[in-house]
């Protein structure tokens, strides 16, 4: 909760879609809980959008997780320069933090 990015992946051969990830919460999540199951009806995918020449290079390495490479997503969301990465997905994510 409150983190700039869900997941920063900074290698090329990183299979972040391999793991299993469920019921987590995330608040940026963008979804509906219909039924009131406090699980979301949607699931939680998750792409990293920038461009690929900033993803990988190691003279940036500094910046991942930052305001620049969030802004670069954002700005690659809007007009994509390459296909996004697809990092996971939460099948089950929560739609509260019951407290």
């Amino acid at each position: 909760m409150g983190n700039i990015e869900d997941v920063v992946n900074d290698s090329r051969g990183s299979k972040t879609y391999a793991n299993e990830i469920v019921g987590n919460y995330w608040d940026n999540y963008v979804g509906f809980d219909r039924d009131g199951d406090n699980i979301g009806d949607t699931p939680h995918k998750v792409y990293q959008y920038a461009d690929q020449m900033w993803i990988y290079n190691p003279d940036v390495k500094f910046f991942y997780g930052s305001p620049v490479i969030s802004l670069l997503n954002f700005l690659a969301k809007l007009a994509p320069f390459t296909k996004p990465l697809f990092l996971f997905e939460d099948d089950k994510p929560k739609v509260r933090i019951k407290g």
